[in-house]
């Protein structure tokens, strides 16, 4: 990456924590006939049920090349634990086509050896086998009819603080540069309001632990 400034038009974007959907406005920037691809164990049911309305329509409406992986699934059977990164750069390289992906295909390899060489070759071959399986893992999703027209719900007000919902969660969004200077009137100094932390949590854990009193 050599540009000084934001991509506003990709041609590729990735999503490597489900629980980002929703939090962030994840398809907002992929140009016309992209890629977008989300890291998640949903099947299609359940991205029916969890995408928010607005990804619907961006992907249906600007013919999006829509496709899932479960990277996490992948990596712990391949004894890998939570690390991802092998896997999600395989896919990266296979759907984006910068480069033929075989060159890519051997370039990762080859980085394997560098990077994790002194690790033992059982190491190696377990990020031999990520690059490998991250390819037939991919699953390209049709999205129904239905989601060019798909309505959003209506926002709800669960704070009661106007600095909360019209600054902070926009903010939070990462769409803080879309805010009008109006939005800052009185608050000219940068200061927040005290309290503010407990609308800032990102709740991205994908596996949360319940407590089993038997």
């Amino acid at each position: 990456m050599r540009s000084p400034y934001l991509i506003e038009i990709a041609d590729f974007v990735s999503c490597s924590a489900p629980s980002y959907v929703g939090q962030y406005d994840m398809t907002e920037d992929v140009r016309e006939g992209g890629v977008f691809l989300l890291n998640t164990s949903w099947d299609e049911n359940e991205l029916n049920e969890r995408l928010t309305a607005k990804m619907k329509r961006d992907i249906a409406n600007r013919h999006l090349r829509f496709y899932t992986i479960n990277a996490d699934a992948l990596a712990g059977k391949l004894g890998l634990g939570r690390h991802i990164n092998m896997i999600m750069q395989s896919a990266f390289f296979k759907l984006s086509e910068v480069i033929p992906y075989e060159d890519a295909e051997a370039r990762l390899k080859e980085e394997v050896v560098s990077n994790y060489g002194k690790k033992g070759q059982k190491v190696i071959d377990m990020n031999y086998a990520a690059i490998d399986d991250a390819i037939t893992s991919l699953k390209l999703i049709a999205p129904p009819a239905d989601w060019a027209y798909a309505q959003d719900e209506a926002e709800t007000d669960d704070s009661g603080d106007e600095f909360i919902e019209k600054v902070l969660k926009p903010m939070n969004r990462q769409q803080g540069d879309a805010l009008p200077v109006s939005a800052f009137k009185g608050r000219e100094d940068g200061r927040f309001p005290a309290g503010t932390a407990a609308y800032e949590k990102r709740h991205i854990a994908d596996m949360v632990p319940v407590w089993d009193p038997n």
